[in-house]
């Protein structure tokens, strides 16, 4: 089911299109550790209730919109503690990107602070991991391990043009990798919700052991690159796209 109206990569308006994401599981690559019983529990099939997800990364041209409306996210004065210096860095000045920005293709170099404040202003929100492992499930791994394996382009594609997969969204795997809403708690374990340390052993090479899928090594990089990731953050091709 597709929500909005008619509209082409040159519409600004391209995620009032948000596709419905059914009802479904998603098994979390590891098991969860018991507080009490101090063992682990086998990673189960974890319910996603239905919701809806932006039918393409946001744009650059969209964040422009963002930008004209809430000056503070502009990269002149955007301050550093919701994001690094590399805000924005391949924009020319605060709403022109320039030459070698493609304005159809994803916005990168936004922080999660960044992400998350657009999505609000649009009456959404950044989608869970479990919702955007959900979404992008159906993808052969060869076929994203094939993407993985090239170096991003210096000025990206526009939105839409890589696959579609069964639900109808775009570029989930392709172009860009993308924020999450909860992109840091994987590696946050029961014992440690109140602390600082995390599960180190899931940096290891025998994190693959308890696994639930230890064959999926796409998944291992999403959970790594994730867990590499601060709020304030910005990489050259990290953007992302809005659920409700």
């Amino acid at each position: 089911m597709i929500l909005g109206g008619a509209c082409d990569f040159d519409c600004k308006a391209a995620n009032d299109l948000m596709i419905q994401i059914p009802d479904g599981f998603y098994r979390p690559l590891f098991p969860e550790r018991d507080p009490d019983l101090k063992e682990e529990i086998p990673a189960l099939p974890v319910p996603v209730s239905s919701f809806l997800l932006d039918k393409f990364p946001v744009t650059v041209s969209e964040y422009i919109d963002f930008l004209s409306i809430n000056k503070k996210w502009r990269k002149s004065i955007i301050p550093s503690i919701y994001a690094d210096s590399l805000y924005l860095n391949n924009w020319e000045f605060d709403l022109e990107p320039g030459d070698l920005v493609n304005k159809k293709s994803p916005v990168t170099y936004v922080s999660w602070f960044s992400a998350k404040a657009y999505c609000a202003w649009k009456g959404k929100r950044l989608p869970t991991i479990a919702e955007w492992e959900y979404a992008a499930s159906e993808t052969p791994i060869e076929k994203i391990l094939k993407w993985y394996s090239k170096p991003a382009s210096e000025i990206l594609p526009d939105v839409g043009l890589t696959f579609k997969n069964k639900f109808g969204t775009f570029d989930l795997h392709g172009i860009i990798w993308e924020w999450v809403l909860d992109f840091n708690s994987d590696l946050i374990n029961e014992e440690s919700r109140n602390g600082t340390e995390i599960e180190r052993s899931m940096f290891c090479g025998g994190s693959s052991a308890g696994s639930s899928r230890p064959e999926d090594y796409a998944a291992f990089m999403r959970l790594a690159f994730r867990s590499s990731l601060n709020a304030k953050y910005t990489v050259s091709n990290l953007g992302f796209r809005c659920a409700k």
